[in-house]
């Protein structure tokens, strides 16, 4: 099963679809690469698009992400309860659905951030900085500890936003 399957079977199965995975589809909206990583670029591609998909890879080679069905400015400066949301580690090929709490955290000077604990968070500069972090509070991890990056911390080396067109 390819990586881009892998995503599609798991988009999939969180959100109860009733569709095969070829008529998923991935629209981009922002990339590191392109637009650079600040927070401030980051909601200017994203805000208002909901359905989006995270892909992140860090400058140690771990590539993991997430989906949330809400959109980047859905709670301004707040948490937001999001039970489609869900995590996921490519490396593992695992996914972590949402269990209680938040799916996610809309603040300004924020990349994009999953779970009221900061489940995944990329900090505003995360490509030249070690402040980007995981954590396990508000997805199930099946008892492993830092199930998607291994540690706490890490540098981006790139991360991508992209909507998901179901």
């Amino acid at each position: 099963e390819s990586e881009l399957d892998f995503v599609k079977e798991t988009i999939k199965e969180n959100l109860n679809l009733n569709k095969t995975i070829e008529v998923i589809k991935f629209i981009p909206l922002f990339s590191t690469s392109r637009e650079g990583d600040s927070a401030s670029q980051f909601h200017s591609k994203c805000n208002g698009k909901s359905n989006s998909l995270v892909l992140v890879k860090t400058k140690a080679g771990k590539r993991f992400g997430g989906f949330t069905s809400l959109h980047w400015s859905y709670a301004s400066n707040n948490y937001a309860n999001d039970s489609n949301s869900f995590l996921f580690s490519l490396d593992n090929r695992e996914c972590y659905k949402y269990n209680s709490g938040y799916g996610i955290y809309c603040y300004s000077s924020y990349g994009p951030t999953f779970g009221g604990g900061f489940d995944l968070y990329l900090t505003n500069n995360c490509l030249s900085n070690n402040d980007s972090s995981t954590s396990q509070s508000s997805f199930n991890y099946n008892g492993k500890d830092y199930a998607l990056n291994g540690s706490s911390n890490f540098t981006v080396e790139v991360y991508e936003v992209y909507q998901v067109n179901v």
